[in-house]
């Protein structure tokens, strides 16, 4: 209510008093030496007020305030911007000391007096607010302290409410709902709290700090007990603390018999048949409890009565599953009684499924079936000539989670089918907290397997057609007696193809099985075979020729890599590099796992030093493979090499036709000999490989100067000759052949056949000199 709303007399009697408590704090605040006020607080446009305790100021004060007469007071500014805005003015008690003086006091211009509507005054404890209305509310302050809480907050824009305005300050959320134990105060717009400011009204009187009080209308609470509280009577006596146990005066109980103490509301069970209990509380007086926009000054409150704590130990139960389980953990008495309590849905009797019991701790396994409701209750009820609950359990239920996995064998693709040959990683999103899902086997579909902390899915070698993998839902909470236990089964809606995957197996073996999947060996058919190290070449004696065999040991095939596709080709080489196209083989080899090796023999070895290479390929067959396109393919797998042939040398004959040999002799047979023909020959080594080294030791019989050539002195050099000396061989055709073609550069000595030793026609011996080519190569290795 608001001043012009009393009666003219009680008016005239507020306004007198009023103006006895302000001349009673202006005489103080003169007078008074133990007074200390270092902040002053005036309204924008009041009247003069004094700087008090006889200072004057020492100087001219900024801000738009003035001194007034002597400097013992001072005006306060009209400009409304002066609002808030502190001053600092030097002031001294004689004019003497104003050149040494440090004393200074704080001015501050601040708002009228605000126009309160005490009715309207509500505090909310629960909600942190502080309501009011009236007028002059723009920028006005309020402060709170309690215990050991303060604080302060500030209205920047009020809002219309009628003729007035609504104001709603924030305040802390710990504060008393009792209005006697808390300290409510506003603070002019533009103004501070502090025991050190002095605050003066419009004519110019210090007004005393209860002048500033606010004291609630109304004080409301939305808490009284905790949400869902239960009181404990297993023993007979439970407590349930109070959430504002000060704004609670006296309670009263039915159906049992209650009491306040220590901030605890204390109930004493009085009938084992009592499952719930109406609390009346009455409150302090201006203290109302506020609930659904209602508010009561003497609420009743329904406090559940559990006679055993009992709660959902594996957390919410799954709806919308079929024969879903639940783990209720018992304590207290009833669990060393847990053979007489039955459980209920409602009034749904429910199947116990199992029980474990520890100390005084008892977990109960339910068969809840198919759930769905949002929510569940489960009271655990004690069996006689009247059913007895002992307690009562409430939980959310949750949706079955969405189950999406994974197939995967390390280091290749994921899998869209269940492999048959071998165990597949199968990865799935946990459901959440406190939950997981484990992989279910199939008895005649699929089995699972547990390495370290991989589960692993492996199909039934004869099963067919399409399959999705079940996962069972349990609970890291329960005891691990009950961990195993499946909540529910759950399904990963995928559908997935059972057959066998196939992987590219290490032909050449691995540290753990160093045995190669395929070897080559030859033998002449008297000793002991002789096994080829894949990527080297053997070199092997001629009689070895028809010995050579591929043995393809399916025995060493594991299971776990499928059928191996592979490609196997055979080539035979010639010495001189050249392919034998009749020997050529190039097949598709499918291999699967054995009791007995496959062999092949290879043929086709027709001369010395013919180099035979077997290659065996993985196909990258992505139809075939799983993970072919990321198969090395540019190299075999597994390459042998051979050498049929032996010799430290060769010696071979081979018609050549030199053109272009210069003979050097005596006069008459000195010349260019331009085209002559004979059998030449020739002893030189032999390589690793059968080639025939480019220096040779060559002797034979030429036919020499068959296109007329004559000597310097006009003489024919016609002649036929016996030649030995050092040769250098190019073969350049059908090398180490029959046919074999060479260019070659001879250094000879020649003896004439037809001159004797010394004659008339001068002197048999000769030099030759010059090149020539060779066709055919006809002789035996050494």
């Amino acid at each position: 209510m608001n001043s012009y709303d009393l009666p003219r007399w009680q008016r005239r009697r507020s306004t007198l008093l009023r103006l006895v408590a302000a001349a009673t704090a202006a005489l103080v605040w003169s007078l008074s030496g133990l007074a200390r006020a270092d902040t002053l607080e005036a309204p924008v446009g009041g009247k003069p007020i004094s700087l008090g305790r006889g200072r004057i100021a020492c100087e001219k004060p900024a801000g738009g305030w003035t001194v007034v007469g002597t400097g013992l007071a001072v005006q306060p500014p009209d400009n409304e911007q002066s609002l808030g805005q502190a001053v600092d003015l030097r002031v001294a008690t004689e004019r003497a000391a104003c050149s040494t003086t440090n004393e200074a006091v704080t001015l501050v211009a601040v708002g009228d007096a605000p126009s309160l509507e005490p009715s309207s005054v509500t505090l909310d404890v629960d909600a942190g607010t502080l309501e009011m209305r009236g007028r002059g509310l723009r920028e006005l302050g309020v402060s709170w302290r309690a215990r050991s809480a303060s604080g302060a907050d500030v209205c920047h824009d009020p809002k219309p409410a009628g003729a007035q305005k609504r104001c709603v300050w924030s305040i802390a959320h710990d504060l008393p709902a009792d209005p006697s134990e808390l300290e409510l105060s506003y603070i002019p717009a533009g103004g501070r709290k502090g025991a050190d400011v002095t605050v003066f009204d419009a004519d110019g009187r210090p007004l005393d700090a209860s002048e500033f009080t606010i004291t609630p209308a109304q004080v409301l609470v939305s808490r009284l007990i905790p949400a869902d509280a239960a009181v404990d009577l297993s023993t007979g006596v439970g407590e349930v603390p109070l959430a504002h146990p000060e704004a609670v005066v006296s309670v009263e109980c039915s159906g049992a018999a209650c009491s306040l103490a220590n901030g605890k509301l204390v109930v004493r069970g009085q009938t084992s048949f009592v499952s719930s209990v109406d609390v009346k509380l009455t409150l302090v007086h201006g203290v109302a409890f506020k609930h659904d926009e209602h508010v009561e000054t003497k609420p009743t409150l329904r406090l559940s009565v559990l006679h055993c704590p009992m709660s959902f130990a594996a957390g919410p139960p799954l709806r919308g599953v079929d024969s879903t389980l639940t783990v209720m953990k018992l304590e207290g008495r009833c669990a060393a009684d847990l053979g007489a309590l039955h459980f209920l849905e409602e009034t749904r009797p429910i199947e116990v499924v199992r029980t474990e019991s520890k100390t005084d701790t008892a977990w109960v396994l339910l068969r809840l079936g198919r759930l769905s409701d949002t929510d569940i209750s489960i009271t655990a009820v004690r069996g006689g000539s009247a059913e007895i609950p002992v307690a009562v359990a409430h939980s959310p239920t949750r949706t079955a989670p969405d189950v999406r996995s994974v197939l995967e064998i390390p280091g290749l693709p994921r899998l869209p089918f269940i492999p048959s040959n071998r165990g597949a990683v199968v990865h799935v999103p946990p459901p959440g907290d406190g939950v997981s899902l484990v992989l279910l086997p199939i008895d005649g579909v699929y089995r699972t397997e547990t390495r370290g902390r991989s589960t692993l899915v492996i199909g039934d070698e004869f099963a067919s057609g399409v399959s999705t993998l079940r996962f069972g839902y349990r609970s890291t909470r329960v005891p691990p007696e009950l961990a195993g236990v499946d909540l529910a089964v759950l399904e990963d809606p995928l559908g997935r193809p059972i057959h066998e995957v196939n992987i590219p197996a290490p032909l050449a073996g691995t540290l753990a099985h160093p045995q190669a999947l395929a070897e080559v060996t030859c033998s002449d058919g008297h000793g002991k075979p002789v096994r080829l190290e894949p990527g080297q070449t053997e070199h092997l004696p001629y009689s070895f020729r028809d010995g050579c065999r591929l043995i393809v040991h399916r025995e060493r095939l594991m299971a776990e890599y499928g059928t191996q596709k592979l490609s196997l080709e055979i080539d035979v080489l010639r010495a001189d590099g050249t392919a034998r196209t009749d020997v050529h083989a190039s097949q598709t080899l499918i291999m699967r796992a054995g009791k007995e090796p496959l062999e092949a023999w290879i043929h086709g070895v027709q001369a010395q030093f013919d180099h035979i290479t077997v290659r065996l390929t993985h196909i990258a067959d992505e139809t075939h493979y799983t993970g072919a396109a990321e198969m090395l393919t540019s190299e075999p797998a597994l390459k042998w090499s051979v050498i049929i042939g032996s010799g430290q040398a060769r010696l071979y004959a081979a018609p050549t036709i030199p053109t272009g040999l210069y003979r050097f002799g005596d006069a008459q047979h000195s010349g260019l000999l331009s085209l002559n023909f004979g059998v030449i020959s020739r002893l030189t080594w032999l390589d690793e490989e059968g080639h025939e080294g480019f220096l040779n030791l060559e002797f034979g019989v030429m036919v020499i100067g068959l296109a007329g050539a004559q000597s310097t002195t006009g003489q024919s050099l016609s002649q036929a000759g016996a030649v030995g000396g050092l040769g250098i061989g190019i073969p350049f055709a059908n090398r180490s052949s029959l046919t074999e073609a060479a260019i070659n550069l001879h250094l000879w000595f020649e003896r004439d056949l037809a001159t004797p030793a010394a004659g008339p026609r001068g002197k048999p011996w000769s030099v030759i000199f010059g090149p020539s080519i060779s066709i055919g190569n006809v002789g035996a290795n050494l």
